[in-house]
């Protein structure tokens, strides 16, 4: 379970620093991407080509859950990954010893929910949609929920300073 618990926390680091740097929806040299009809994976080699394609939904970015036999990056996407098991002072010969418990493998970063309906109910909505393996409905949920969330605070921060100045 350890081992798991690390290869997702690495999964979910790379996520978030293509996020911080902008990166979420942009095909980097060397990415490895998977195409959304049969879960194929290659390497980007054509980074425009490959962009109009993720930007159509045809492939999808993936990140890595390490391990001996995850297909690696190359390239610009190679090191963005690197420098996350540099930061946990890791390498990917780190995960060999485990080899029967973390084989390794690629996820998509981003899924599109099948059957996704938002319907009006009399007390607020309903939310239906199908997830592939492996994802988590409370993680699509927070996606919808949050934006509300930091919109409250941003809004209740100016109205907080102006009762300050006051008094």
């Amino acid at each position: 379970m350890t081992v798991s618990a690390v290869q997702s926390a690495l999964f979910n680091r790379c996520l978030t620093m293509r996020m911080e740097r902008g990166l979420a929806t942009t095909v980097l040299p060397g990415d490895v991407l998977q195409k959304t009809e049969t879960g194929g994976l290659f390497t980007s080699s054509e980074t425009a080509v490959d962009q109009a394609r993720l930007d159509a939904g045809e492939v999808r970015l993936t990140g890595p859950v390490w391990g001996h036999k995850m297909k690696g990056a190359h390239d610009e996407a190679d090191a963005l990954e690197r420098a996350v098991l540099d930061e946990a002072g890791l390498t990917p010969a780190s995960f060999k010893v485990f080899a029967k418990l973390a084989e390794g493998t690629r996820r998509p970063l981003f899924i599109r929910p099948d059957d996704l309906r938002v319907e009006p109910q009399h007390d607020g909505i309903r939310l239906s949609f199908s997830l592939p393996k492996g994802c988590y409905a409370t993680v699509l949920m927070r996606e919808f929920l949050l934006p509300e969330a930091v919109r409250g605070i941003d809004e209740a921060a100016p109205a907080q300073e102006a009762d300050e100045k006051q008094e």
